[in-house]
């Protein structure tokens, strides 16, 4: 089912979708935390959840921790991005893994991989 829907935990995304989205609306950007939301806490009682880091130009992530996560919400004042891992990360044989990814620009779930080296970290989308 990889390649035609995203894995069942998306549809535990909506709650989190529709505070993200109506905080958007209502204030005119994106919340900077969203860990205070009751849809927050409701999530992380059955997911592993993964922030991402602040960085200088917005938020980034970290291939490991994305992999090693069930989720990945990462919102910022301009939006939000979430990746939703369906493999995990081999760091010894493999340099991507497949995920469905979530923006706000977008507001619908593709899928891709996200690739690693040492050149950096990035999505793909397939």
């Amino acid at each position: 089912m990889w390649s035609v829907s995203p894995p069942p935990n998306a549809r535990e995304l909506r709650a989190v979708l529709k505070d993200i989205d109506n905080y958007a609306t209502t204030n005119g950007t994106y919340p900077t935390s969203w860990t205070k939301f009751a849809s927050f806490s409701a999530l992380t009682q059955h997911y592993g959840v993964y922030l991402g880091e602040w960085a200088t130009n917005g938020i980034t992530w970290q291939p490991y921790k994305v992999s090693s996560h069930d989720l990945t919400v990462m919102v910022d004042q301009d939006g939000y991005e979430i990746f939703l891992p369906v493999g995990r990360m081999k760091p010894v044989s493999f340099s991507s893994f497949p995920v469905w990814r979530y923006d706000s620009a977008k507001h619908h779930w593709e899928k891709g991989r996200i690739h690693w080296s040492v050149a950096g970290s990035y999505w793909s989308g397939d």
